[in-house]
């Protein structure tokens, strides 16, 4: 069956249809990187002979081969006898189906709960309906990873292809963004697998483009700020070319590019002055502090010694520690977790 495909791809460079069958033959019996290939003739062909890119239908059945899914087909029933006075590239893939779509993503799953940041969550996913391009901006440590991936989970269902996360803090060289953009997406580098020594390979951005051209997903590009100038790069590139990609970025500073709305990222609320702890704990960064102290040690509680306001008294009303609880004010016991005296100390011994 591959070789009778293969002398009608041969005959007809043109028939999308032909290759599109070739490549799922190609792929049920073990040979990627020769399949990758038929598609890239094809799109070369058409490319040179009438200026056009492959249609949806095969760009698609190109999209689950890099992703993996064309494994195992059923062979491929026979082929229908062409004559040489059809038109070519302009016969439908009526038989071929779109290659079904992957409802999935790589988005990390957390352990510990999302604190005080309902706003910036129902910000972030306005900005990706209305636009294509949003950043989080925000220093270090001030949970613009979190922020982005609740966000997109809220947003999840609208992208058919998923919402993918591409953690670029490991990523030192601006050179090495499409790849690792790649590897996140689950998709296949032909560079890794073609065997042929009279293939050119193909550049990894060309790859990333084409093989997001008719995907309709959300990527999410984490830690951008060591490699701004190289994302937004690349980020342009993808939306110039990739008319149903979403990005989201998180990163110190903005990319510049046009289209860009921002959400920069304001400190998690903090309680009034003599405010008393009952009352504290209704706000987020007091909660936040709270649940990931009681996390390393069971018995820490809020109590009136943080929030105590000038002139306040020490009989003033609040939330006590219960015995041997360590209080916020001291640090020590709150980070080590060690054992909190309420008595005194035992002299060393001699």
């Amino acid at each position: 069956m591959i070789a009778e495909l293969t002398e009608l791809v041969a005959a007809h460079p043109l028939r999308e249809r032909l290759t599109g069958q070739l490549m799922r033959a190609l792929a049920a019996d073990g040979r990627t990187a020769d399949a990758l290939a038929a598609y890239d003739r094809l799109r070369v062909n058409l490319a040179d002979e009438l200026g056009v890119d492959p249609g949806g239908d095969l760009r698609a059945v190109h999209l689950a081969l890099l992703r993996g899914e064309i494994v195992g087909i059923p062979e491929v029933p026979a082929l229908p006898k062409h004559s040489d006075a059809e038109t070519p590239s302009a016969q439908p893939m009526p038989d071929d189906p779109p290659a079904e779509r992957l409802r999935h993503s790589n988005l990390r799953s957390f352990l510990t709960s999302f604190i005080g940041r309902g706003d910036e969550v129902r910000r972030v996913s306005g900005m990706l309906e209305r636009g294509r391009l949003a950043t989080i901006v925000g220093p270090g440590g001030a949970g613009k990873t979190r922020l982005a991936t609740e966000s997109a989970r809220r947003c999840e269902s609208h992208f058919p292809d998923g919402v993918w996360l591409v953690e670029l803090a490991p990523v030192s060289d601006t050179a090495t963004i499409s790849q690792a953009t790649l590897g996140a997406l689950g998709l296949l580098d032909t560079r890794s697998v073609d065997r042929r020594v009279d293939w050119h390979p193909r550049d990894t951005t060309e790859q990333l483009l084409d093989s997001l051209q008719a995907a309709h997903c959300l990527l999410i590009m984490d830690n951008c700020e060591h490699l701004v100038g190289g994302v937004a790069s690349l980020v342009d590139q993808i939306l110039a070319d990739c008319p149903d990609v979403r990005v989201l970025t998180t990163s110190r500073e903005p990319l510049g590019i046009v289209g860009e709305s921002l959400c920069v990222l304001p400190p998690l609320g903090l309680p009034p002055e003599n405010c008393t702890a009952a009352k504290a704990l209704r706000y987020p960064a007091v909660q936040l502090l709270a649940e990931r102290a009681q996390a390393v040690s069971a018995g820490f509680e809020v109590h009136r010694r943080i929030f105590r306001g000038k002139g306040s008294r020490d009989g003033q009303s609040g939330r006590r520690a219960r015995p041997g609880a360590p209080a916020v004010s001291d640090p020590p016991a709150r980070c080590r977790g060690r054992r909190h005296r309420t008595g005194p100390r035992r002299p060393a011994g001699r």
